[in-house]
């Protein structure tokens, strides 16, 4: 996993060391450790930097590719649907299938 992560080289690091990208991809790891069959992400880059973003979105979806895993991201990015098999807007108490 932290091959697949990138994330080798932090692994003896203290976090308040490591950039918002590189916490996200601990903390993903982190939630990958046992190979669960579902993960929940509550704005999963609602800390970082665009492009950091983008680095994690791309680790997620291929995390889902290879391991089977399904992810539900609760989001305000609107680059995260890019990343999405299926999109569902919330506005006020309705739901929206996109």
């Amino acid at each position: 996993m932290t091959e697949f992560l990138e994330i080798e080289r932090y692994l003896d690091q203290k976090p308040e060391y490591l950039s918002g990208g590189e916490q996200q991809r601990v903390a993903i790891a982190v939630a990958l450790a046992n190979n669960p069959h579902l993960v929940l992400a509550d704005e999963p880059t609602g800390n970082i930097d665009v492009e950091t973003s983008q680095i994690v979105y791309e680790h997620l979806t291929r995390m889902c590719q290879v391991y089977g895993t399904t992810l539900i991201i609760a989001s305000h990015d609107p680059d995260a649907s890019k990343y999405a098999d299926r999109e569902i807007l919330l506005t006020k108490l309705q739901s929206k299938d996109l």
